[in-house]
């Protein structure tokens, strides 16, 4: 018999997640990562967990309110379901097979419609590979490449696979001094000042802003750490590192307008050395700013010598008239359809109809 578990406490979702594989507790999954999210606004923690027998499928993330425009049924109170910024998607139990994910999903929509939610939308795991737990008619859709250095024949071969570039970059940090301090006291205030002037000046999208609040949840997380490199007592570069139970990976990061690239060299060598030295698989760097193979923020990730991995974004629709609905009605407002998986979400060319308001 299935049984669906919602509203999970904290403590109900991290005993949930410690019933899963290894793998799939990663940090991105946690309570408190989606908590971090919630505080800055981004909607209100979602947690279902799917179970029969020693089957299970759990999905978390955030519940968003969906826009309406003013003319809509303003007593239907819409939402879908978001992957947090990062990694996320499915994770499931080491015996789930394609039958009981088939069940289990047909119960997790039945539960989302019922609570308004109309899709999915994923920002999938890349070491997961958790794209082939989706239900069949799931879209998915491959987005760019992210950075792996794997771990698992050790530090020293990890430095001789990285570039030339790299290992340049770190001793010229070694030879003019740079010191990596983790835990710094002051470290959580003076990061979250240089992250958001480095994002104003870098001119970063909204969903890479984070408020106080957000920051705070975010230094208390079991396993996320911050290094800071100081020169004359100011930060000069900072970068928040999640170490989870197989991989860490490299999450937000700042540096100061003028200070070298270096420095940031010397923060991910920091970081790697720090997880080879707690025995993880590897170091996840992310990806680029763009979808494009040349982006320069992609290649400074592979001069640490890692291999590509395929990020993918996927959507799954729980109510399919509510969210064909709101889709013709974007198409009905701009002329086009939209090419976003949550396409009632796209943003309407400049000069349509806007004045979109949220439930």
């Amino acid at each position: 018999m299935i049984r669906v578990e919602e509203h999970l406490s904290p403590e109900a979702w991290q005993q949930a997640l410690l019933r899963l594989p290894l793998s799939c507790r990663d940090s991105y999954f946690t309570a408190g990562y989606v908590e971090a999210h919630a505080a800055n606004g981004d909607g209100r923690p979602f947690c279902v967990e799917v179970s029969e027998n020693e089957n299970t499928l759990m999905v978390t993330g955030l519940q968003v309110p969906i826009p309406f425009t003013p003319d809509a049924d303003r007593t239907a109170c819409r939402y879908d379901v978001q992957t947090c910024n990062g990694y996320g998607g499915p994770i499931v139990s080491a015996n789930a097979d394609s039958a009981f994910l088939g069940r289990a999903w047909g119960e997790w929509r039945d539960r989302c419609r019922a609570r308004g939610v109309v899709a999915a939308f994923f920002r999938l795991h890349p070491l997961l590979e958790n794209e082939r737990w989706l239900p069949p008619d799931a879209r998915v859709v491959s987005d760019r490449k992210t950075v792996f250095v794997d771990l698992v024949k050790g530090l020293q071969t990890a430095w001789q696979d990285a570039e030339s570039r790299h290992r340049n970059m770190v001793n010229k940090g070694h030879r003019v001094g740079v010191s990596v301090v983790w835990d710094d006291p002051s470290g959580w205030d003076d990061f979250e000042t240089l992250y958001r002037k480095a994002m104003m000046r870098l001119d970063a999208p909204g969903h890479l802003r984070y408020g106080h609040d957000s920051f705070a949840r975010l230094s208390l997380l079991s396993g996320v750490e911050l290094a800071c490199v100081r020169r004359n007592g100011i930060l000069d570069a900072a970068a928040v590192f999640m170490f989870g139970p197989c991989w860490c990976h490299y999450h937000l990061s700042a540096r100061r307008e003028g200070a070298g690239n270096h420095l940031t060299s010397c923060l991910l060598q920091s970081a790697l050395e720090r997880a080879a030295g707690r025995g993880l698989q590897g170091f996840h760097l992310g990806g680029g700013k763009t979808i494009s193979g040349s982006d320069a923020l992609l290649k400074f990730k592979l001069s640490l010598g890692g291999r590509l991995l395929d990020y993918k974004v996927a959507l799954v629709v729980t109510d399919l008239p509510a969210y064909n609905g709101l889709c013709a009605r974007w198409s009905n407002e701009t002329g086009e359809a939209p090419q976003w998986l949550l396409g009632y979400r796209q943003p309407k060319p400049v000069g349509r109809r806007q004045g979109e308001q949220c439930v």
